[in-house]
């Protein structure tokens, strides 16, 4: 973003992750708006700074200014703010006005998860917060980190040079939703992009659920499936179909095709 332009948001912004608004009298619009579907001036930096990178995760956004200055707004539901915290010392639930973050530091790079961040200062360090749930901050553990964490480095390896975020490691696909054909071509954008598969389903019959997981055997890879909504029907209109060991579905007894047929 060039250095003279003004940062605009839109969309959802129920978490104030739009950041803030300022009205004709140069007050601030309360309550922020759930739904932005025109471009506005948002994320009120105070008049000296310039946002020059914006990174935006589920509900939080984390911006950089032309000084290296980081400043986030959102929800702080897992430390998303980065230990932003309210006059009297206590922790804040959600900003609307971007919020001073790594005081310390000089920020190059910043990148997004759906509820962590990951910043690179001008000194090759990389600093993490946020959800932590798989360990995606890279700091050996699988905490909340509600301050930002410098990420060690391997003692063998030079300054960090960049940072990227992801929001999903796994894409559900859903032959009910999608079809056959635009499946094949959501298992093959989650493997180019290093995503793991699981099959799953709506509330369908053992017919719909044979048939997606002929499809997963078929193509193979699909480290989960959740294919039991036949077992919550009341009554089962079709013969045959997978079976189910435990957790362990098969279909190596089908001889061709999804291998049900309406009873009676």
């Amino acid at each position: 973003m060039p250095t003279n332009a003004t940062a605009m948001a839109w969309g959802r912004g129920v978490h104030s992750q739009l950041g803030i608004r300022i009205d004709a009298d140069g007050e601030e619009i309360k309550p922020q708006p759930a739904l932005q579907t025109v471009p506005q001036p948002a994320l009120g930096l105070p008049p000296a700074e310039r946002a020059v990178l914006i990174a935006t995760g589920e509900t939080f956004t984390v911006l950089v200014t032309s000084r290296g200055a980081t400043y986030v707004c959102g929800s702080n539901g897992d430390g998303e703010l980065a230990d932003a915290r309210n006059t009297d010392g206590s922790t804040l639930g959600e900003c609307s006005r971007p919020h001073r973050a790594l005081l310390k530091h000089d920020i190059l790079r910043v990148a997004c998860g759906a509820r962590h961040a990951i910043a690179l200062s001008a000194a090759g360090a990389a600093f993490a917060w946020g959800r932590n749930s798989s360990g995606q901050l890279g700091l050996g553990h699988t905490s909340a980190v509600t301050k930002p964490a410098e990420v060690p480095r391997p003692s063998d390896e030079g300054e960090w040079l960049d940072a990227a975020a992801g929001a999903a490691h796994v894409v559900n696909i859903k032959l009910m939703k999608s079809g056959i054909l635009a499946a094949l071509d959501l298992a093959q954008a989650a493997r180019a992009a290093g995503l793991g598969l699981m099959i799953g389903g709506n509330v369908e019959s053992i017919l719909a659920m044979s048939v997606s997981a002929c499809f997963a055997a078929g193509l193979g890879g699909f480290e989960f499936a959740d294919l039991d909504t036949p077992l919550f029907m009341a009554t089962n209109p079709f013969d045959g179909g997978f079976t189910l060991d435990g957790g362990r579905i098969s279909v190596a007894h089908l001889a061709a095709g999804h291998g049900t047929q309406p009873r009676g």
